[in-house]
């Protein structure tokens, strides 16, 4: 699947998502959902459930980071695995 095959699937389920709590409002692929408050914690348990599903991301490899999850370009960038930090961050306990 192309970068423009997930962002209509990506833009498909959020639309749907959106539309359960009756927001039918467009919106672009570099629109911020959660910080517009479109989509809340729940909303993003299920993107989160659906990426793992529907394209195999594992979240358990990285921190999860809801702001990488805000909108349809960003969602797509975790999609592809070049979007995955090579290493987590680690930090300093000294």
């Amino acid at each position: 699947m192309n970068a423009a095959e997930q962002s209509t699937k990506v833009r498909t389920f959020l639309a749907g998502l959106l539309a359960q709590k009756g927001d039918r409002k467009a919106f672009s692929d570099s629109d911020a959902l959660g910080q517009a408050g479109r989509l809340d914690s729940l909303d993003l348990l299920e993107v989160v459930q659906f990426l793992e599903q529907d394209f195999g991301v594992d979240f358990s490899a990285t921190e999860f980071d809801p702001t990488r999850l805000g909108s349809v370009d960003q969602i797509v960038t975790l999609i592809d695995p070049r979007g995955w930090p090579t290493e987590l961050p680690t930090e300093d306990r000294d």
